[in-house]
């Protein structure tokens, strides 16, 4: 049975979501070659270098992300909108 545009368009956001959340935990949680990823940023000097705290915003884009695919796996056609901002799916 073919996917229609609709689930197409959700396996898609549901797969590269959780590549993307793979990807960039694996980045955190294997060492390459034995250094993380603070070792090889330290091992590169940069005029500016942003503090510890600025990289918090990744959980703020993550969540966007997360949003966004959650709304993605509702058909175009049966999202809903309420008065106070919220957004349903009628299945």
């Amino acid at each position: 049975m073919p996917l229609d545009t609709d689930q197409r368009r959700s396996l898609v956001t549901v797969v590269a979501f959780t590549l993307t959340v793979a990807v960039n935990a694996a980045a955190v949680l294997l060492p390459l070659n034995g250094n993380s990823t603070a070792e090889m940023s330290a091992r590169f000097p940069a005029l500016v270098v942003p503090a510890n705290y600025v990289f918090s915003i990744w959980s703020v884009i993550y969540l966007a992300l997360l949003i966004f695919r959650s709304v993605r796996l509702c058909p175009v056609d049966s999202v809903t909108s309420g008065s106070d901002g919220s957004v349903t799916c009628r299945h």
